[in-house]
């Protein structure tokens, strides 16, 4: 059934045109060189196999005796993109592995125990330049899976590396500049991980994608705002030579790399004169949100604005909210230091923007506490939105219910 339904996940995002899935790995069953997407592995360690304990079902065991993994997945033409996305998820049992390396010219896993990556883009010349990160992230040793992501996109410059959805590396480079690393080699996943010998599962889900270069549109976009206003955001966009435009999409973020949709608005199609777009988000995130603009043609391509960045914590300074523990398993507490008695209303909502429950309370002036129930919360990543209903101020918390 996962086997299943990743598949039909990604051969859905590889019809609509929004990434093209490379690879993609669940490692579900054995052999563990079959691929749910993309090409087959020509080669593993031959302890290596598919055993329970991974995320949701198997995962991949690298087996007794102490053999690294090895998995080789052919690299040209498959892996010879612009820019690259790879997703995994990982349980410690060492201190030094590569989830996903390809020759000299790139390496994401993990040294000393810490998270790192290294990669070659092309300097604009015929020379490269190659990155490290460094370590940027203990991994812990709590013998859980945790999601590990690197992404590269070439339109922009820009890296980022995140852990369980957070962002704890960004690389700013020049526009323009693709990963140097065509037709240096295969790939390897598994590279120096052997899992010490514990005969347990220690990956799980690889996806990798390759990050398209945006297309020029037919529009040319004069201007693009957000600012906050009477405790909520709002948007703002012109733009001219509106030709064969379908629509624009506001998205929002919490932590300015993965965006939800907050709104869809057709295209006028005025050609010579500019035009003025607006949208209001009611409830914004709190302190922080960060906001995109989605230009999308109407053959379904597609090119993004810049990212602006909105500070919602003025509206919210006569009230101090923190939230512990985080990550969660079954709930999180909520202490709440308010200047006068109130009534509150939290929700609890899923990335996809969906209430997993909502309450009301009223309470007093002070410091008090809530606790917030997650047992019935789907895992992952969750919003936690508190509401002053007297003055309809929003204070928003990203939790990961593990």
């Amino acid at each position: 059934m996962k086997r299943m339904l990743l598949t039909l996940i990604v051969l859905f995002m590889m019809l609509t045109g929004y990434s093209q899935v490379i690879s993609n790995f669940t490692w579900d069953s054995n052999p563990v060189t079959q691929a749910t997407v993309g090409p087959n592995a020509t080669s593993v360690s031959s302890v290596a196999t598919s055993s329970p304990g991974g995320v949701t079902n198997n995962g991949l065991n690298a087996g007794k005796p102490t053999t690294d993994i090895n998995l080789i997945i052919p690299g040209s033409p498959y892996f010879d993109v612009p820019g690259i996305d790879i997703s995994v998820d990982f349980r410690r049992e060492e201190a030094v592995a590569s989830f996903f390396k390809r020759g000299s010219n790139f390496d994401f896993g993990m040294n000393n125990g810490n998270l790192t990556a290294k990669f070659t883009i092309s300097n604009g010349s015929n020379g490269t330049t190659v990155v490290n990160s460094g370590n940027v992230y203990a991994i812990p040793n709590d013998h859980k899976f945790h999601r590990y992501r690197f992404l590269y996109n070439s339109s922009t410059g820009k890296a980022y590396i995140t852990v369980d959805g957070q962002n704890v590396y960004t690389y700013t480079g020049t526009a323009g500049r693709v990963l140097s690393w065509n037709n240096t080699g295969d790939i390897t996943i598994g590279y120096q991980m052997d899992g010490t010998g514990n005969n347990v599962a220690i990956l799980d889900n690889l996806l990798v994608q390759n990050v398209p270069v945006n297309a020029a549109l037919p529009v040319k976009l004069t201007s693009f705002t957000a600012q906050a206003q009477n405790n909520m955001v709002v948007t703002r966009w012109t733009t001219t030579q509106e030709e064969n435009m379908s629509g624009y999409v506001v998205e929002r973020s919490a932590d300015g790399i993965s965006f939800t949709t907050l709104k869809t608005i057709g295209a006028s199609g005025n050609y010579n004169t500019s035009t003025q777009y607006a949208s209001i988000d009611s409830t914004p995130l709190s302190p922080i949100g960060y906001y995109r603009l989605k230009m999308v043609d109407i053959d379904g391509s597609f090119t993004y604005s810049d990212i602006r960045t909105v500070n919602m914590s003025s509206n919210t300074a006569n009230v101090k909210v923190s939230c512990y523990p985080n990550p969660a398993i079954d709930h999180v507490v909520m202490t709440i230091s308010n200047n006068e008695a109130a009534q509150y209303r939290y929700s609890v909502v899923s990335m996809d923007g969906k209430i997993q429950q909502t309450k009301t309370v009223l309470l007093q002036r002070g410091a008090q506490q809530v606790t917030v129930n997650l047992n019935n919360a789907a895992q992952g990543i969750l919003f936690i939105k508190l509401e002053n209903t007297n003055n309809n101020t929003v204070q928003s918390f990203k939790v990961i219910k593990n």
